[in-house]
């Protein structure tokens, strides 16, 4: 985990907090191919500090998934990785922010959800992530690939696995999806 200063990208974060109506404590998460990145703003639209976390869906998957569905061994040892790194910063959330997303990646684990599920806000809580790993864990266990409509991609479990740790770890309840 690095903690970026004067990154150059602040601006673009800056118009993705005002775009997303962000206000409060706030958190964005960018879950990119070769690493994550996450912006806090406590004070209005501009972020107070980002960190990229040495975690991407592409490097996770690369890095630990050597079989598609993942062994639970592989996905056991892509946790703990994912884990530390942002358990880094657990402490430096203050409680009650809010956690937004623009990601693709997120967005593909969002449309997981039945539709009834869907609210028109653009919420996933973090139980329904955690509904949705399950889903992973027992295809991962055995359960045959063609049983569920999960993406059966190394890049989706991963980016799967990132904003569960991230969720739980960091104590989000919920991410807003903005577009």
């Amino acid at each position: 985990m690095e903690r970026i200063e004067g990154w150059k990208h602040g601006e673009e974060l800056s118009k993705i907090f005002a775009k997303c109506n962000i206000s409060g404590s706030s958190a964005v998460l960018h879950v990119a191919p070769d690493y994550t990145l996450l912006a806090l703003a406590t004070k209005g639209i501009e972020p107070d500090v980002i960190w990229q976390f040495d975690i991407g869906f592409e490097k996770t998957a690369n890095q630990f998934f050597r079989h598609n569905p993942p062994t639970p061994g592989e996905v056991e040892n892509a946790i703990m990785v994912v884990e530390d790194e942002v358990m880094q910063v657990s402490k430096l959330i203050p409680a009650g922010t809010h956690l937004f997303s623009f990601d693709v990646a997120v967005k593909e684990i969002y449309a997981q959800l039945e539709p009834y599920q869907q609210s028109s806000a653009r919420l996933l809580y973090r139980h329904d992530v955690e509904a949705i790993f399950g889903r992973l864990s027992t295809i991962i266990s055995g359960r045959p690939v063609s049983s569920d409509t999960l993406p059966q991609t190394a890049t989706f479990a991963a980016a799967l696995l990132i904003l569960r740790e991230v969720m739980f770890h960091l104590g989000f309840d919920e991410v807003t999806l903005c577009d």
